[in-house]
């Protein structure tokens, strides 16, 4: 392993999070996870499974973002708007258009993480006493492109 010089790790003052190339002004935290599914195949006469086979591929992504007053994910274009009619809820959760996310390094310009065909999944909002008041955003994706 090469000695490390003085700036050369990631962290979060340098880390950059866009959805469909604007900047997410508030966050404060931003997480991914990708997993291969696997389903054990069980048989008869045995306890332990055979194996377990790979069913799926899934990525998701969440992001933590300070509660601003008169700033929303919906103003933002981030969130599917909902007029309060069941169809307006319907046309535009289905006319949404996917989203593309980049996680990059600010200083340098690498992309850390890249991803593709992102949709909004959910959302959820905390409030305490004396507490900064933030939202958790929970997004899918299809693929991660790009990891470093």
């Amino acid at each position: 392993m090469a000695e490390l010089g003085s700036n050369q790790v990631l962290t979060g003052a340098r880390a950059r999070f866009t959805l469909n190339g604007k900047t997410v002004a508030w966050a404060y935290g931003v997480s991914w996870s990708e997993e291969l599914t696997q389903d054990p195949v069980d048989v008869l006469d045995k306890l332990e499974p055979v194996e377990y086979a790979y069913t799926g591929y899934r990525v998701t992504l969440s992001a933590q973002v300070y509660r601003v007053p008169g700033e929303s994910l919906k103003s933002g274009l981030l969130w599917p708007k909902n007029n309060g009619s069941s169809e307006d809820l319907k046309n535009n959760v289905y006319g949404f258009a996917e989203m593309e996310a980049v996680i990059e390094d600010s200083r340098t310009g690498t992309v850390i993480a890249s991803f593709t065909k992102v949709k909004p999944q959910a959302r959820n909002l905390s409030v305490t006493p004396r507490g900064i008041v933030g939202k958790n955003v929970t997004f899918t994706a299809i693929y991660i492109v790009r990891e470093d």
